[in-house]
């Protein structure tokens, strides 16, 4: 499943998705949201691959219930890099929705492009700035998050 979430890019999957839902913000975001699933769970299932197995054997050793074990030896090892790969996405996320709006899927990419047609310069300024404060925020957010969780 991983495979094909991420093996179609999000504009396509926004396409396709025009075509079962009308224009607006549900195919821009479910798009955003089936593709990066994939990738997001691809990423996350690399981290539980490559876990170090000496504490979760030692748990079980000492007589550990499962639950226990997840929560003392599993948790804290893949939490902050779990963390960190779906702060990632979602600021790729956010820079896409200006690329996934210009095909009619919502966003600030189909307000980009409204305005470009109708040549509203100061909109496509104020778009722009909105973007670019959205990003450096997301950005800051993400940073914080990573700090906390190391």
């Amino acid at each position: 499943m991983y495979i094909l979430t991420r093996g179609i890019p999000e504009l396509v999957w926004a396409m396709l998705l025009l075509f079962v839902f009308a224009p607006g913000m549900l195919p821009g975001a479910l798009a955003l949201g089936i593709h990066n699933l994939g990738i997001v769970g691809r990423l996350c299932a690399e981290v539980v691959e490559d876990l170090n197995p000496r504490p979760i054997q030692a748990l079980r050793t000492s007589g550990a219930t499962s639950a226990q074990v997840v929560l003392y030896g599993v948790l804290p090892q893949v939490l902050p890099q779990f963390l960190t790969c779906v702060v990632y996405r979602w600021e790729v996320i956010i820079r896409t929705t200006i690329v996934v709006g210009f095909v009619s899927a919502g966003g600030l990419g189909r307000e980009f492009r409204l305005a470009m047609s109708y040549f509203h310069y100061t909109d496509i300024a104020l778009i722009l700035l909105v973007y670019v404060l959205l990003v450096i925020a997301v950005n800051l957010i993400g940073a914080g998050l990573r700090r906390l969780a190391v």
